[in-house]
């Protein structure tokens, strides 16, 4: 083969496996994203109505899940607390409530018997009933009554209020006691 003959051999050769690899190159085609972008996180936030002071029962968060609010019962600075009983208010389009955890206050850490019950009744509301048992005393100081769970289902607002709050010692159907409720935004 003469040089000139190479020279179109190895131009048609090298134009040959142009053309077989132009495919496997993929083209034009963008580098976008294949899947969808992901869903943002919500933001969760939750604002005490003021502060516990002594002789009070509010609302305190516990955690800061984005989509979960974990809220305590908070007793401060009581006397012979022996129950307490409440319905408390939440916006259900916003919080949906999943479960309750007893605090360790009521029970003084299992030495003592206790019952305590939530039920949400109708939505957006939890009856609530938290107390010892038996022929024993209040508790004194500060503890947690019990933990309350919710998830985040919507972004929007709305106050979370005790709403006919009791409390009570051993021998009194009531006993003076602050209640400090707050106010939950969701956004998205």
């Amino acid at each position: 083969m003469t040089g000139g003959h190479r020279a179109r051999a190895l131009l048609a050769a090298a134009g040959a496996a142009a053309v077989l690899l132009a495919p496997a190159c993929g083209g034009g085609g963008g580098g976008g994203p294949t899947a969808p972008p992901p869903t943002p996180q919500p933001t969760l936030t939750f604002a005490p109505s003021g502060a516990g002071g002594a002789n009070s029962i509010s609302l305190t968060r516990m955690g800061q899940g984005a989509t979960r609010l974990s809220l305590e019962v908070r007793a401060t600075g009581v006397t012979e607390l022996y129950g307490v009983s409440f319905d408390l208010e939440f916006p259900s389009a916003v919080l949906d409530f999943v479960e309750f955890d007893e605090g360790p206050f009521l029970a003084g850490g299992g030495a003592f018997d206790t019952a305590v019950q939530v039920v949400e009744s109708p939505a957006g509301n939890l009856v609530v009933g938290a107390t010892r048992l038996g022929a024993v005393g209040g508790a004194s100081g500060d503890g947690v009554l019990l933990v309350l769970h919710f998830d985040a289902v919507a972004a929007g607002n709305g106050t979370i209020a005790f709403d006919g709050p009791r409390a009570f010692d051993r021998n009194n159907p009531q006993v003076g006691v602050q209640w400090v409720g707050g106010s939950v935004q969701v956004t998205r």
